[in-house]
């Protein structure tokens, strides 16, 4: 039976520090184990990491970080044995198999479709790296899980080619398409997926924050501008949420929620005589909890901000297409009073 040594990181220390080394060599066995699986799946393999003592105070044992010091090793061994157009993605590679052990869940395939990953017909190359890599490292997980690391060593990729299709396929395998659309969870993930946070101002510029310009400039699209934009605010997510959900029959009410100076927007739905409140923006962190009636959530709001005099809460017309947001709030202000509010937060 033959063995193979992968090559060999050195990691220097202090004496001092020999206690914490026992520890990092500790935490990462599990890692190298399914390193070694992956790099050499057929095969027995002896992996070696040697400690060498430095002269004593050159470092402390405040610098050694564990969790860092891990990946950073795991970084440098896939380095030295895959091929080098790769080598952008170790650091990525070496964080899911120290953080995930590469058992990385559907919402997480689901995460790289949307919010940084741009819809097709906008230009890839805009992504930041660390979307672009996360997209990669997980289609290539997904992809060639059998015999990863052999085709990582054996395989070259051009960078423009893995990234479209790495995109293509995720989005073949994961993305949501409106015609099959049945559940909130489907429109949640729908949503999330197809509208990125963000809206062009007159300069035709993507901005992804609200200022003082902002209340000035935008203009409340309809739902299915929306849709075809892929770009929109939080008040915007949640009427596409609250249209969607109204035709798959689903009783439905877009909230607002003024806490000081910052507005925040998600939807309330109704199913089987219970409310649901639904938060395109948040993704999956949870984007759907159980509140129970319209008047629930709103004593939520007050107990999560526990701040019942700056908070108010609205709920949107049904109808605001194409009307200044600034408008929009000034309207909502005006038909509803805070001192009903104060009430709910004495009863809270």
């Amino acid at each position: 039976m033959r063995t193979r040594d992968l090559k060999i990181v050195k990691i220097d220390y202090d004496k001092d520090d020999e206690l914490e080394i026992q520890k990092l060599v500790e935490l990462m066995a599990p890692s190298i184990e399914i390193l070694q699986n992956l790099l050499y799946p057929y095969h027995p393999v002896h992996l070696f990491v040697f400690l060498d003592s430095l002269p004593n105070n050159q470092i402390t044992s405040k610098q050694i970080i564990l969790g860092k010091k891990i990946k950073d090793i795991l970084e440098v061994i896939l380095k030295a044995n895959i091929n080098s157009c790769y080598d952008e993605l170790a650091s990525t590679f070496a964080n899911l198999i120290f953080n995930d052990q590469l058992k990385v869940s559907e919402k997480e395939w689901i995460e790289y479709l949307s919010k940084e990953i741009l819809n097709p017909e906008d230009d890839l190359t805009q992504l930041s790296n660390h979307a672009r890599n996360q997209l990669q490292a997980i289609y290539l997980l997904q992809k060639y899980s059998q015999n990863l690391m052999d085709y990582l060593k054996t395989t070259r990729r051009k960078p423009e080619d893995l990234l479209f299709s790495s995109y293509h396929f995720m989005k073949e395998q994961y993305g949501k398409t409106r015609d099959t659309l049945k559940t909130p969870e489907d429109i949640l993930v729908y949503v999330w997926q197809n509208v990125k946070y963000g809206w062009k101002n007159q300069e035709g510029k993507i901005l992804d924050h609200v200022n003082s310009k902002w209340f000035h400039e935008y203009i409340v699209p309809s739902e299915e501008e929306v849709l075809k934009r892929h770009y929109g605010c939080c008040v915007d997510m949640a009427r596409v949420s609250a249209y969607l959900l109204k035709e798959r029959k689903y009783p439905s009410i877009v909230r607002l929620t003024k806490y000081y100076t910052y507005f925040h927007a998600y939807t309330l739905y109704e199913e089987e005589k219970e409310w649901y409140r639904m938060d395109a923006e948040s993704k999956l962190n949870p984007g759907i909890i159980k509140v129970g009636t319209p008047e629930d959530d709103e004593r939520l709001i007050f107990l999560e901000n526990g701040d019942f005099k700056n908070t108010e809460v609205y709920n949107l017309p049904p109808k605001i297409d194409h009307k200044d947001i600034k408008e929009v709030y000034l309207e909502v202000e005006k038909k509803r009073s805070l001192s009903q509010y104060k009430k709910l937060a004495n009863d809270c």
